[in-house]
């Protein structure tokens, strides 16, 4: 069974037992725990309150929370409850900060620095590229890199993260148990094993469109700034950047070509206030003085509520296929082409980075290049490199 090499879990406490009990009860959210914890003091005294019919809340029968502190324990996770040091600072300012969270991995990480870097799952290699390094240069200088472990941007961040001293922080959508997307399980075990991963709901708990946005408000609220790669103008990643400056965390975005459907969410954000950066050097200008206070919920600054409403919402989670080998693989030309206009910009990318973000042979994929060079689709640069024409 796998391991990580950094969890220390204990055995809860009855009081912690009592605040799982309520936290997991049916319709009782952050908001409302709070007040039954504000109103009696103490968590059992809550329980107990709620079990006398004083309070009209159904707080989780006991043998579940032992299942589920026992199934953490088979996986080797633990939790963390928002009275714990080991609790992060930055995020249990937020008002509806999740009273628990389980955690996969080293929870001393959550008292670090952070940055978020999300972007869109539909990334281009370019994009891709530059996120990792991105993320790399923030972790060399000690900045943990979080992240919601979504393809595209999110996993080059944690790739990046993983390289240096700052490693990486993953925040899921459901419970630890689900990796998704599923293709994601190697990197899953690379964090577990450097990093940590976290989660606001029970293990076992399956993610969900709408767990996605309640996940992106602890991706914001875990950093000292959001910074957003490619996304397009509906991208799910900019509910997260809206959040992080509704939070009062800086907001940060990368520049893209006009022209690339991807790049116009990031570059609508620098029009609205948003700090352009371009270097990891630039986000650590941005916010390398940033003071963690109680935020004030501010009206929206990036969007209207109407904006946010009619955002794409995050893809359900779907089961990994079973695909035959590479080598038993018909790559096509129509369907190798489609791949190859998914990884490309209007931005050059290197042909190496275009063959590793397809997973074709080198010589499948210079010969798409030169049909699609002659039916106008692309452009050659030299030193090796192709963009999509503008």
């Amino acid at each position: 069974m796998f391991q990580p090499t950094h969890t220390h879990a204990s055995p809860l406490t009855s009081e912690q037992l009592a605040m799982l009990r309520l936290i997991r009860g049916k319709g009782i959210g952050p908001a409302t725990f709070y007040k039954l914890m504000d109103h009696y003091g103490t968590a059992e005294k809550a329980v107990d309150a709620a079990e006398a019919g004083q309070v009209k809340a159904s707080v989780a029968p006991i043998n579940v929370v032992q299942e589920e502190q026992k199934a953490l324990q088979k996986i080797g996770a633990g939790m963390v409850f928002y009275t714990d040091d080991h609790y992060p600072a930055a995020l249990k300012m937020l008002p509806d900060a999740p009273p628990v969270l389980t955690y996969l991995g080293d929870v001393a990480l959550l008292q670090r620095k952070q940055v978020a870097l999300v972007g869109s799952r539909n990334a281009s290699a370019h994009g891709c590229r530059f996120t990792q390094k991105l993320a790399a240069d923030l972790s060399a200088q000690g900045w943990c890199v979080t992240s919601g472990l979504a393809r595209g941007i999110d996993t080059a961040a944690h790739k990046g993260g993983l390289s240096g001293e700052g490693k990486t922080i993953a925040v899921l959508g459901g419970g630890l148990d689900h990796i998704y997307p599923p293709e994601n399980a190697p990197l899953y075990k690379e964090i577990a094993q450097n990093g940590v991963i976290i989660a606001e709901t029970p293990i076992g708990t399956p993610p969900t469109a709408q767990s996605f946005p309640k996940r992106n408000r602890i991706v914001a609220g875990l950093s000292a700034g959001v910074v957003v790669v490619e996304a397009a103008r509906k991208s799910g990643s900019l509910i997260t950047a809206q959040q992080a400056g509704e939070q009062g965390r800086e907001v940060l975005a990368v520049p893209g070509h006009p022209s690339d459907p991807r790049s116009h969410g990031a570059n609508h954000l620098i029009r609205q206030g948003a700090t352009l950066i371009t270097s990891a050097a630039d986000i650590i200008e941005a916010v390398q003085n940033f003071k963690f206070e109680a935020p004030v919920i501010h009206t929206p600054k990036f969007f209207t509520r109407e904006e946010l409403d009619d955002m794409r919402p995050e893809e359900e989670p779907t089961l990994a296929l079973e695909l035959p080998a590479a080598s038993n693989v018909d790559v096509t030309v129509e369907s190798l082409e489609a791949k190859i206009m998914q990884a490309l910009s209007a931005t050059p990318t290197a042909i190496d980075d275009v063959v590793q973000a397809v997973g074709a042979p080198t010589a499948a994929v210079t010969a798409t290049l030169s049909e699609m060079e002659m039916d106008g689709i692309i452009t050659r640069g030299t030193g090796g490199f192709v963009a999509l024409k503008s």
